[in-house]
């Protein structure tokens, strides 16, 4: 997957009039006003397409926002929603007769995009990217509570296997919550994983347990 045309060039932006055009996306959420979550959360990953590969003050933080943002837009949004456990692709979306139902397939979709998008992106000097990609691990797992998501838990076992503290203990909270909700056991080379990270890193062993 070949995230950008041609090579960049990591320009500084404004990122005060980014964080002016996230208020005025995510606000009538906070606010708890009627509003098309689907509009909103598609908006904001195209916020952070565009700025991914940016630099700039605050670019750290706003990026923290849009990312939390999204996941929690979304989730508030599938409350609303009731379907089968299926394989999330092109396929279930063409296949969908319900439109309002097709629109959350694909938005789900380009979520899941996204999360490809960050776990793939490499900057020079980037101090979020271990934070950025344990929020795309959280994107995924609010995805794999409403579909099956393709190599899903060969995604986790590579964020598991990053060497990466931040991002180890991220994917660590996401599925110590995914088993507690779904009771699902997970796959053996996860397991094994974890007792390796065990023995590796006994500051760790809390949130394994």
């Amino acid at each position: 997957m070949k995230l950008f045309e041609q090579k960049q060039k990591y320009e500084e932006i404004d990122f005060d009039k980014v964080e002016k055009q996230l208020s005025e996306i995510v606000n009538p959420f906070n606010r708890l006003q009627h509003c098309d979550k689907i509009n909103m959360i598609e908006s904001l990953i195209e916020i952070e397409k565009v700025i991914i590969d940016k630099r700039g003050k605050n670019k750290n933080r706003i990026e923290d926002y849009i990312l939390r943002s999204i996941r929690m837009i979304y989730d508030d949004m599938m409350v609303d929603f009731e379907f089968d456990y299926e394989n999330l692709d092109e396929t279930l979306i063409e296949n969908t007769k319900n439109e309002e139902l097709k629109q959350v397939h694909a938005t789900s979709l380009k979520i899941f995009r996204l999360m490809e998008l960050i776990l793939e992106f490499k900057m020079p000097k980037d101090n979020y990217s271990s934070k950025r990609k344990g929020c795309a691990i959280q994107l995924l797992f609010a995805l794999i509570m409403e579909y099956h998501i393709k190599d899903e838990f060969n995604i986790i076992l590579n964020a598991l296997n990053s060497g990466k503290d931040v991002l180890i203990m991220r994917t660590l909270d996401e599925l110590d919550l995914f088993v507690k909700r779904t009771e699902e056991q997970l796959p053996k080379d996860i397991i094994q994983k974890l007792y390796q990270i065990i023995k590796k890193k006994t500051d760790l062993l809390l949130l394994v347990a």
